[in-house]
């Protein structure tokens, strides 16, 4: 005999239709993660994400495989992330590890790190990346206020119009250098060196200029024809300081012959001394060393 389709359901065949109804719910439920929901004091409990092993509970990372931010912090006003580790005594005493790539190449030991950033993605990779619109991208402090080493050190670059690094020492007070300048280096109150090049040896080259050199210390000045001598007057010499200086025009006569006698230092400048008045005016360069 055909059932009929119209008759009235039993309370238990409609008690079953509900019960499977709630497991295809609570499969699909099991199936997506929902947002982390927690009241203070509650504890943060990890599900499972994308893949299987992501955010297993004895892992010790958020992990989210696809291309989306994993974790995000935001602060109004205070700190959208703050890093810590208690101390040094293991290899990864470190307060923040950032990484992309292989992970590889990731230092075996970041001890004593307060933030370690590695990228092996390309050739122009960075590890560490500061930027800021019309503040400073990377500010370093310490005893050391920045150290780089490897196939380049550090890289500074601003684009044309800033400074690529700047680096001072002493006062807080910063010396802006001209817009377009490579490097900086800046000697406030209390310092010795705003740029000190040393090296191992003597038969090494402790600075290497393949340009032109351009020195404030250094000038032209003419000297007129009736005169043998003319003072500059310059801040910072002293009477150790040592000065070359060459005559740049020729003497109308060579008998007897016109030259620079001697440059004699004092205390806010020096003297230029020629042997003759050279019987026309003539211009003589000079630079100070120190």
């Amino acid at each position: 005999m055909a059932i009929d389709s119209s008759l009235p359901q039993t309370r238990r065949s409609i008690l079953g239709a509900a019960l499977g109804g709630v497991g295809v719910l609570i499969a699909h439920a099991l199936g997506k993660a929902s947002p982390v929901v927690a009241a203070n004091d509650d504890p943060l409990l990890l599900g499972r994400g994308t893949v299987a092993t992501d955010n297993a509970a004895t892992a010790s990372t958020i992990v989210n495989s696809t291309a989306v931010t994993a974790l995000g912090a935001i602060s109004a006003t205070g700190t959208g992330l703050y890093g810590r580790s208690t101390g040094p005594g293991s290899s990864r005493s470190t307060g923040v590890i950032g990484a992309t790539g292989d992970p590889i190449g990731v230092a075996p030991d970041t001890d004593e790190t307060g933030v370690y950033g590695f990228s092996d993605d390309s050739v122009s990779a960075a590890g560490v990346w500061g930027d800021s619109i019309s503040g400073t991208g990377v500010v370093g402090s310490g005893d050391w206020g920045v150290f780089g080493t490897g196939a380049v050190g550090v890289v500074g670059s601003g684009d044309g119009a800033g400074n690529g690094v700047h680096g001072f020492s002493g006062d807080s007070t910063i010396n802006v250098p001209p817009a377009g300048t490579g490097v900086h280096g800046y000697a406030g109150t209390g310092a010795a060196y705003g740029v000190y090049a040393s090296a191992a040896s003597t038969s090494q080259t402790a600075l290497y200029v393949g340009g032109q050199v351009r020195l404030s210390s250094s000038g032209r000045v003419s000297i007129g024809a009736t005169s043998a001598s003319r003072f500059i007057t310059m801040a910072g010499v002293t009477t150790s300081s040592y000065i070359v200086a060459t005559l740049q025009t020729v003497p109308y006569t060579y008998n007897p012959p016109c030259f620079i006698r001697a440059v004699v230092p004092t205390t806010g400048g020096f003297t230029i001394y020629l042997s003759r008045t050279a019987g026309k005016t003539v211009v003589v360069g000079y630079v100070v060393i120190n």
